[in-house]
C-alpha cells in the first residue's frame, strides 16, 4: 500500500514537468533470498546541483544533468547506510536507470537470514536543501514499512523480534 502511494506522488510530480515545489527522493528496499536490493530514485536537477556544489569536476555532461557515475556513486554511499547487527552492509553498485526527469541508482548487499536490527541513516541531499525528504519503503519477510527522512530525522532503527521502530 506504501509503494502506490508513493507512485500516486511521484506521477502528480511527473505530470507538473521540470518545476517540483519538494526535493524528494525515493528508496526502495527489498530482501531476496539472502541478500538486500537497494534503489534509490533522485530528480536529475536536485542530485545535478548537489554535485555541483560538492564536487568540482571537469567532465560535465551537460545534455543530461547526470553527474559522473563515480562522483554520484561516492555521494550516495556517504549519505545512505545500511548497518545489520551493528556491522555495516557493503553497498555494492550495481547500475543506474534514468528517464526525463529522474535517476535511478541500483545496490545490493549481503544480508543475513537471522537479524535483530536494522539501522538506516539516510542524508541524501539534506546538506544541500532544507526542505529535502528522503522516503524508504522497506520490504522484509513480506511486511512492507515506509519511513521519512529529512534534516531533523536522519536515521531510524527498526527491530525484528518487536516489529517496533525507533527515530532517531
Amino acid at each position: 500500500m506504501v509503494r502506490y502511494s508513493v507512485i500516486f506522488v511521484l506521477l502528480i510530480f511527473s505530470l507538473w514537468g521540470n518545476a517540483h515545489p519538494l526535493h524528494l527522493s525515493i528508496t526502495n528496499i527489498d530482501k531476496k533470498d539472502d541478500s538486500l536490493q537497494i534503489s534509490i530514485r533522485l530528480f536529475k536537477d536536485d542530485f545535478s546541483t548537489a554535485i555541483n556544489q560538492l564536487f568540482v569536476f571537469t567532465d560535465k555532461n551537460t545534455d543530461s544533468l547526470l553527474p559522473p557515475p563515480h562522483l554520484a556513486i561516492n555521494y550516495l554511499l556517504a549519505h545512505f547506510e545500511l548497518t545489520t547487527d551493528r556491522q555495516n552492509c557493503e553497498l555494492s553498485f550495481s547500475h543506474q536507470q534514468h528517464d526525463e526527469l529522474s535517476v535511478w541508482y541500483f545496490f545490493s548487499c549481503a544480508f543475513p537470514n537471522n537479524w535483530n536490527q536494522i539501522l538506516l541513516k539516510n542524508t541524501l541531499l539534506t546538506d544541500i536543501f532544507n526542505d529535502q525528504k528522503n522516503l524508504v519503503i522497506v520490504n522484509l519477510n513480506n511486511t512492507e514499512q515506509g519511513f521519512e527522512f529529512d534534516a531533523k530525522t536522519s536515521q531510524i532503527t527498526i527491530l525484528q523480534k518487536t516489529a517496533e521502530t525507533y527515530v532517531e
